[in-house]
């Protein structure tokens, strides 16, 4: 009896092992966004498709015109691409040359204002280099802005505690730290 129990336990276990290969996992999307994302897709090169590629790291399928472009984009009213384009940014930002970083400045100063707190949340997922990166960007475009003598650091932080919806004081906190650090970088 024991013999037949040991012969059981064991059929299953390999039953069970020979069953557990690895498969690959099949995304299902809704036939919303399915049918949204096929026909990004399949159309011609857009900033859309551009910044889906680079989300699935294909960004090689991406010219480097297209990659500058999304920042364009990043002022947009759905909130859904507003986190794509800056996500697919902050992949390629590092691919940049000094005049093409220095494009999308305003662009991302822009961002920054008025979504302070997603542009918080995305800078604290980002590697280091491009998190430095958009650092200097803002550090150019606050500078700029100081020089007019129109505008004052407080100004600057107050507009985008303005635009800080649902903020807590340590996102309040991060934002004036951040315009004060960007302020006193010094860009060689």
């Amino acid at each position: 009896m024991k013999t037949i129990k040991y012969f059981v336990s064991i059929v299953l276990l390999l039953c069970l092992f020979t069953n557990c290969k690895e498969q690959k996992f099949e995304e299902i999307y809704s036939e919303l966004d399915g049918a949204e994302y096929l026909a990004d897709m399949s159309g011609e090169m857009n900033t859309k498709k551009a910044a889906r590629l680079i989300v699935e790291n294909k960004t090689d399928k991406v010219s480097i015109e297209f990659q500058v472009l999304i920042a364009d984009s990043l002022i947009t009213n759905d909130t859904f691409w507003r986190k794509i384009y800056f996500e697919a940014l902050s992949k390629t930002i590092r691919n940049f040359n000094e005049s093409q970083r220095r494009a999308i400045g305003p662009q991302l100063f822009n961002f920054f204002i008025h979504h302070p707190k997603l542009f918080q949340e995305q800078v604290k997922e980002m590697e280091f280099e491009s998190s430095d990166f958009f650092l200097e960007l803002i550090s150019i475009e606050i500078n700029k802005h100081l020089q007019d003598q129109q505008i004052t650091v407080n100004s600057i932080i107050n507009l985008s505690i303005k635009y800080c919806v649902n903020c807590s004081d340590s996102n309040i906190d991060f934002l004036i730290n951040y315009v004060e650090l960007a302020q006193k970088l010094v860009i060689e």
